[in-house]
């Protein structure tokens, strides 16, 4: 059955119909944006690798290989308030976190070497505040293009860590170590077996690490870095429908890893402001710890 439904993946992939509206990638002006620091993240969330903020509440996880549980964040001081485990999944390589009215998703989609066969989001009904524990279900699924399941590690594009939930779907966008590209995605939000629907694609020009959508709807964000360490956040207006990577694109330019870490989480907490968190980065003599920062957008928002 899955055999089939790649072949449906990839005849959706080849017919698409290109979108209505051009994408148009204009600079940003100014180009640099500087995060300001919110605070020193919970020594319990050393690898940040999501945010997600719904109903005035800060979400959080660790990546691949902790514990299987997600984080609800104190936004002033940092501390972690509230944890909540994940009874019937492992932490396979959890790197994302989205939420819709009645559910949340996490992205247990990590695939540095592309080899996964069990690429997955696991949907959970929203916590309530005395929560600690949570039964998921499974959304699986499967790239309609991937046929090389041995490329080698970070020389493929087929990893995720970015994702959003909007009009019924969940839409990924992909994290393409070949190419510095990132191509959107979409799924359906219940569970069960698919493959994943190809649509448009930006010219990143590096990794996308986390995504989000304005409250509004009217805008979305794609956060990441280089492989060389710069870090940047691509502003998206102007969109028609669903086709988010087909409007305006403006990419600004944030402080090097060294300075702001390996940057994961991004959520929008307003219409214009994001908050944006790093994992703990130890790379030589150098330490970056876990924080969150927040970052106002509405310089760049001008429509």
């Amino acid at each position: 059955m899955l055999r089939i439904s790649l072949l449906l993946g990839l005849l959706l992939l080849l017919t698409a119909a290109p979108s209505a509206r051009a994408q148009r990638v204009e600079p940003a002006k100014p180009t640099r944006a500087h995060p300001k620091r919110q605070a020193r993240l919970d020594a319990a969330v050393p690898e940040t690798s999501a945010l997600l903020y719904t109903n005035g509440a800060l979400w959080t996880l660790n990546d691949g290989d902790n514990p299987p549980a997600i984080f609800r964040v104190d936004t002033a001081s940092g501390r972690v308030v509230q944890r909540v485990r994940i009874v019937n999944f492992p932490n396979t390589d959890w790197e994302e976190l989205a939420a819709d009215s009645r559910y949340f998703y996490i992205g247990d989609f990590g695939n540095n070497a592309g080899r996964r066969r069990n690429l997955r989001v696991l949907r959970l009904p929203r916590p309530t505040p005395t929560d600690t524990t949570a039964t998921a279900e499974e959304i699986a699924f499967a790239y309609p293009e991937q046929t090389d399941f041995e490329p080698g590690t970070y020389r493929h594009n087929f990893d995720c860590e970015a994702f959003f939930v909007a009009h019924d779907s969940l839409h990924l966008f992909s994290k393409r170590w070949a190419d510095g590209h990132t191509r959107h995605y979409t799924l359906p939000t219940q569970p069960g077996r698919y493959v994943a629907r190809p649509h448009e694609m930006l010219d990143a020009q590096g990794l996308v690490t986390a995504a989000s959508l304005s409250p509004d709807g009217r805008t979305a964000a794609l956060l990441g870095y280089t492989k060389t360490g710069r870090v940047f956040l691509w502003v998206l207006t102007d969109f028609e429908g669903n086709n988010y990577l087909a409007g305006r694109a403006r990419r600004l330019r944030l402080p090097g890893a060294l300075r702001i870490g390996q940057v994961e989480g991004l959520c929008f907490v307003g219409p214009a402001r994001v908050f944006i968190s790093n994992e703990r980065l130890v790379k030589h003599i150098a330490l970056v710890k876990q924080r969150l920062y927040r970052l106002d957008l509405r310089r760049w928002l001008v429509r």
